[in-house]
């Protein structure tokens, strides 16, 4: 038999073996043109948070409503672009499944195929595509590692990862097509990465779409399925920017990444050397005094601790660690 023969004969006799799968390298180069960093900020134009998203429709783009959640605007740049548009509001927003569409004049980009009616099975191999901590572009592989039911809600966990900055990025199948929205990661174990079933994206993506500014969206109230999972816990508040302050004041930011507002906040700075052994410690609360609202849903506070002389010396010499012990929010 001619060598050239083989691969007409085995696409006319086993046709399923011979249309395999996408290669990895064809989904990311297809897949990357429509996927977008979201850049939101604050009223006083302060970043506010950083997240993925990917274009559903020419100028419509979907993230994760808690990318958006309190922004008073933002700017999105396609990857391989260094074009940002701004992103004019929202067309629509489901809190209670963490999704939120955003228009922009025009994303020049090809929508990414919507898988229809996916049947995932444990052990599924599935791809991510996001930008963790603002590292574009970022292409991961995994599978499907179980498929949770929260209530009459489903969540699909995966081992491909999922990091602060890639909420809101498309998590495909092997032929490329979207079979969720990746949404989070639960800090407390190891590969445990969650995704939005593709179902509701295209609920959200068929209902009616009204431009609806960012200062008038702000302060969604509804709660999220993906806090019943645990993203309601001390995991999910962190600290960042630990810097010394006027003398003997160390000041750091702690940032609220649920759904609720925090009423207080606990934890310890702890103190180390040049050897990066523990020296000191330090106690602090945040709180408001009134017994009001603390920091509002996916919002932060600057906290200032103030040291001893001895130890602000010894924090500004050596390294500074800033820990959460508990949390209390409005729900509890």
């Amino acid at each position: 038999m001619k060598p050239q023969l083989l691969p007409y004969l085995l696409a006319v006799l086993f046709p399923a073996a011979v249309c395999s799968a996408i290669s990895p390298q064809d989904i990311a180069r297809t897949s990357f043109p429509s996927v977008a960093v979201l850049v939101m900020s604050d009223a006083n134009q302060q970043p506010l948070a950083l997240g993925s998203g990917f274009v559903v429709e020419d100028g419509v783009i979907v993230t994760n409503n808690h990318v958006i959640e309190g922004a008073a605007g933002g700017v999105m740049k396609l990857l391989g672009h260094s074009e940002r548009l701004q992103i004019d509001g929202i067309l629509a927003r489901d809190e209670v499944h963490d999704l939120a569409l955003v228009k922009v004049s025009t994303a020049g980009a090809v929508p990414l195929s919507l898988a229809d009616n996916p049947k995932l099975l444990v052990g599924d191999t599935v791809y991510a595509v996001g930008n963790p901590q603002g590292l574009e572009g970022t292409f991961s592989q995994g599978i499907v590692s179980g498929l949770r039911s929260i209530e009459s809600d489903q969540l699909i966990q995966i081992t491909a990862p999922i990091s602060p900055g890639s909420s809101g990025g498309p998590v495909l199948n092997m032929d490329g097509a979207v079979i969720g929205v990746a949404v989070a990661t639960y800090r407390e174990g190891q590969n445990l990465n969650f995704a939005i079933p593709v179902s509701y994206l295209r609920s959200i993506i068929t209902r009616q779409r009204v431009l609806t500014p960012f200062q008038a969206s702000a302060g969604a109230t509804k709660k999220s399925f993906w806090d019943a999972v645990g993203n309601n816990d001390q995991g999910a508040v962190t600290v960042s920017h630990v810097e010394s302050g006027t003398p003997f004041d160390i000041k750091f930011s702690v940032r609220n990444r649920t759904s609720y507002a925090l009423v207080s906040v606990t934890g310890i700075l702890i103190i180390y050397d040049a050897e990066n052994q523990p020296i000191d410690s330090e106690d602090f609360i945040g709180w408001t005094p009134s017994g009001g609202v603390w920091i509002r849903p996916y919002l932060a506070k600057t906290v200032t601790v103030n040291l001893t002389k001895d130890r602000w010396v010894a924090a500004t010499t050596g390294r500074i660690e800033v820990r959460i012990l508990s949390v209390k929010t409005q729900q509890e």
